[in-house]
């Protein structure tokens, strides 16, 4: 089995637990995470041992074969771990859950997660470091950058490229031809009918929502205000 430790003991931890679960090939044998709270405490059985400043102690040891970040949250994070398991020499595993659909020919980087039900078109190139969440979906001949992380259902139609250090919440809908350049932070519910430069942030207005009392109209509630 190929050892991997992870970065990260929160919940996106258990995601990628759950992942290794039904991967007969690969398994995670330590995390590291720099919040103090947490050593000692295990994640589905597996120990946080320490914080990241163990990541070259622990490699020199051959306690592991690769790494892995299984923080979705911050970009920053992902960014920086990547680069030091660069400077350290340290090779990054992929997480790839049994129900991803991905094309042939495909061409998928390292230290990926691709959580249940993605999908990635035909002819479609993506980086490294990405953390993609449940029902995301890439169509044919997209590119993708490295240390993007999504929440769930985020599709994107074919030939659309996105850049590094992308950040998109739930619910993203994109055009096809376009791009979305680096840096750039996504809205949930956002749908993208122009391209984004580098180093800005989509926002949507939320329409007003009412909260009653389904009580207040009595059982034949139709949903209308």
């Amino acid at each position: 089995d190929l050892r991997v430790l992870l970065f990260g003991g929160g919940r996106c931890a258990c995601q990628v637990m759950d992942i290794y679960r039904d991967d007969p090939e690969r398994k995670a044998v330590a995390i590291l995470d720099d919040n103090r709270s947490l050593w000692g405490k295990t994640v589905y059985g597996v120990p946080i041992v320490g914080g990241q400043d163990r990541l070259e102690s622990l490699y020199c040891e051959k306690l592991f074969d690769k790494a892995l970040c299984s923080i979705s949250s911050s970009i920053p994070a992902r960014t920086q771990f990547r680069k030091r398991c660069e400077e350290l020499g340290i090779p990054m595993a992929n997480a790839i859950d049994r129900t991803a659909k991905i094309s042939a020919d495909v061409k998928l980087g390292t230290g990926n997660v691709l959580c249940a039900f993605c999908h990635i078109g035909t002819s479609t190139v993506i980086g490294d470091n990405n953390f993609f969440s449940a029902y995301n979906s890439f169509d044919h001949h997209s590119g993708l950058g490295s240390d993007i992380s999504t929440g769930p259902g985020c599709i994107a139609s074919g030939i659309v490229k996105i850049g590094d250090r992308v950040r998109m919440g739930t619910g993203v809908f994109i055009e096809p031809y376009l791009e979305i350049g680096d840096g750039v932070q996504i809205a949930s519910g956002a749908v993208i009918v122009r391209s984004v430069p580098a180093e800005h942030a989509v926002k949507i207005k939320v329409s007003r929502v009412v909260l009653r009392p389904i009580a207040q109209y009595g059982q034949e509630f139709s949903g209308q205000v």
